[in-house]
């Protein structure tokens, strides 16, 4: 009697047990697949982008010595064109280059099918580097204080160049309250000095280094974040 007690008792405990795996399991397939909806998503829409930006500018790079990079960024590659060697202050063809430039750059990014997806808009400006010592895995290498002093001035270099462009497109937009709000919350700056130069065949390109880009980021952490929650809170 009292084993056929405790086997009536264990049972509805193992079923229980049975439920609640199967429970946990269907909660991570879930998430699992919700997680796979958006990165398609968000691979889809960053693909759009990338498609919008090449079917407006692709006959304008040439002229432009610009790119597309499929990461969204877009690049300017021509340092004589954009500013003086060693000066923050960006050159006439530069202005001219963005005069025609912005408006339509910004008409795309504020598609309402395009703008909830965008984190932010990144403009870096790119200098040149005077140490070009490269450790085997092709990682930059400061080896004394005057590499670090030459980073450091390229870096103020950077910060200026960049403010000067975000400046120059405030005045732009500057009668367009639209605009300009979208410039406040979604267009920065930021500083990289020589932090990332072009490597051609194991080689830094002094030339190519010196170079303006916008970096479109998106919010697929941020997303992906939200869907973790929740599934938590379910």
């Amino acid at each position: 009697m009292s084993g056929e007690s405790n086997q009536t008792h264990w049972i509805p405990l193992s079923d229980l047990m049975t439920g609640m795996m199967l429970v946990f399991m269907l909660i991570a397939i879930v998430y699992m697949v919700r997680v796979q909806q958006v990165a398609t998503e968000l691979r889809d829409i960053k693909g759009q982008i990338y498609t919008a930006l090449d079917k407006e500018f692709g006959k304008d790079l040439k002229k432009w010595d610009a790119e597309i990079l499929p990461n969204l960024t877009f690049r300017f590659k021509n340092p004589d064109a954009l500013f003086p060697k060693g000066k923050e202050k960006p050159t006439e063809n530069l202005k001219l280059i963005l005069d025609d430039f912005f408006p339509r750059y910004l008409k795309i990014i504020k598609t309402p099918k395009f703008q909830d997806s965008i984190k932010e808009v990144l403009i870096e400006g790119h200098t040149d580097i005077d140490y070009d010592k490269l450790d085997d895995d092709d990682v930059l290498k400061m080896t004394s204080k005057e590499d670090v002093k030459k980073y450091m001035n390229n870096m103020t270099l950077s910060v200026n160049r960049s403010w000067m462009t975000l400046s120059y497109l405030f005045d732009m937009v500057h009668s367009n309250p639209d605009d300009t709000d979208f410039l406040i919350k979604k267009v920065h700056i930021h500083a990289v000095s020589s932090a990332y130069p072009i490597i051609e065949n194991g080689q830094i390109n002094a030339e190519k280094s010196r170079r303006v880009e916008l970096k479109i980021i998106t919010n697929s952490d941020e997303r992906l974040e939200e869907i973790a929650d929740q599934l938590t809170k379910k």
